[in-house]
């Protein structure tokens, strides 16, 4: 029996989804492996407040640990603590991006070869986008702690140069929070959808047989 061309996408889609599920459950600490210094490094790179983020896996939720550096003084003219925070979350929000983006890596109708070339630039790229939604919900909790509570706590000193740096800490985390509504409102799922076919736009060189034409030669006279 021989199936149609849609039938035979849906069915390694069906298999995929399957294979992913089953990954996932089994490994999640490996896969939270690859993507904890992708998302640690973003981190550092783009917020000028969180720094040295740790992701570590107990019993199936994510432990988030990191420190707060903020640029501002005390009443007394000394600088403000690092603050450490801790966090938990379950590994699903993040293992949901994987199987979603492995099942769509599994429907273009591609020879075997092509599989094995895109299959590398697939992981990457759903490794940079779990850690791309990890650091924008590692960021958007540390800073709504501390401007809900830790500010609160250690009292900085009311000058311009604390609240000018105050009210930019407030703007940072306001483009956070509209980071992860668009995650939440299906920003994060697009993103995993791009990362199972970016592979396949990576060319590759398919070697072709050269054809030698030699020329006939007619006898003279």
């Amino acid at each position: 029996m021989k199936f149609g061309a849609p039938t035979r996408m849906l069915l390694r889609m069906g298999g995929m989804y399957a294979l992913a599920i089953l990954l996932c459950y089994s490994f999640p600490a490996p896969i939270l492996r690859v993507i904890e210094p992708f998302a640690r490094v973003m981190t550092d790179w783009t917020s000028p407040y969180v720094e040295n983020v740790q992701l570590s896996l107990q019993d199936k939720m994510i432990r988030v640990e990191c420190q707060v550096r903020l640029d501002m003084e005390r009443a007394d003219g000394s600088p403000l603590p690092l603050l450490g925070g801790s966090s938990e979350k379950g590994i699903w929000q993040t293992l949901h991006l994987v199987v979603l983006a492995l099942t769509v890596f599994a429907a273009p109708a591609m020879p075997l070869r092509r599989r094995l070339v895109a299959f590398p630039v697939t992981v990457l790229a759903i490794a940079l986008v779990c850690a791309y939604q990890q650091s924008v919900e590692i960021q958007s909790h540390v800073l709504h702690t501390v401007g809900s509570s830790w500010l609160q706590t250690v009292q900085p000193a009311p000058t311009e140069a604390n609240l000018t740096y105050f009210k930019a800490m407030q703007s940072w985390h306001d483009m956070i929070w509209q980071l992860k509504n668009i995650n939440a409102g299906g920003g994060a799922l697009f993103l995993a959808v791009l990362s199972g076919l970016v592979g396949y736009i990576i060319p590759i060189h398919v070697p072709c047989n050269k054809v030698v034409h030699e020329k006939a030669t007619l006898p003279v006279g």
